[in-house]
């Protein structure tokens, strides 16, 4: 899906390693992609110069409402123990995963993300996750079961992110009245360098 309109596509389910949510999925709330700039400066250097030094995994929420006995029994025997899977690894580090590499996973590799699909999170490049933590259950005066689950973006490769921005090499054209202002600075100037000249 290359382009979505909630208007005319409503997706109120969300995909995690294939399977559908249970219930209406409300949506995700809190997804960004921030990048890390590192403003610098130096001695007798005005004002300061951004340096681009990557960016942050991204952090999200969702909220399932369970409202037919369906959902409650979908959600306690498939959807729920996908979301209480604890990461097993014996690295450091938890692996996106490798679609060029069809190894199969044992437990001395690094535990897998959960592949992850909405058109929220696929607008800003997410599509693999862990969960990073998993609310009770609360229920309303409906009997509508409400579940808060919070993710965090996971990447398979870190790539290297070190870059300058350089700013226009040209300066806005002047308006009539910062033309004026310079051109009498410019003849202070010149008056300035003549009477030091005289003076010598």
């Amino acid at each position: 899906m290359t382009t979505w309109d909630p208007h005319t596509q409503s997706v109120n389910v969300f995909m995690l390693d294939d399977k559908p949510s249970p219930g209406i999925c409300k949506g995700f709330t809190g997804a960004a992609i921030k990048r890390k700039l590192d403003e610098r400066s130096g001695y007798g250097i005005d004002r300061s110069f951004l340096v681009y030094t990557g960016r942050e995994l991204a952090a999200f929420s969702t909220e399932l409402l369970l409202i037919t006995p369906g959902d409650w029994q979908y959600w306690r025997e498939t959807f729920q123990p996908m979301i209480a899977e604890v990461p097993q690894w014996r690295g450091s580090a938890i692996r996106g995963l490798d679609e060029k590499k069809e190894e199969k996973h044992t437990a001395k590799e690094p535990s897998k993300a959960h592949l992850i699909w909405h058109p929220q999170l696929f607008a800003l490049g997410i599509t693999q996750c862990l969960v990073e933590r998993e609310c009770q259950e609360t229920i309303d005066e409906f009997l509508i079961g409400h579940v808060v689950i919070d993710f965090r973006q996971v990447v398979y490769i870190p790539k290297a992110a070190y870059a300058k921005p350089v700013a226009p090499t040209q300066d806005p054209p002047l308006t009539e009245d910062q033309k004026e202002i310079k051109g009498l600075t410019n003849h202070l100037a010149s008056l300035r360098q003549a009477n030091e000249m005289a003076g010598k």
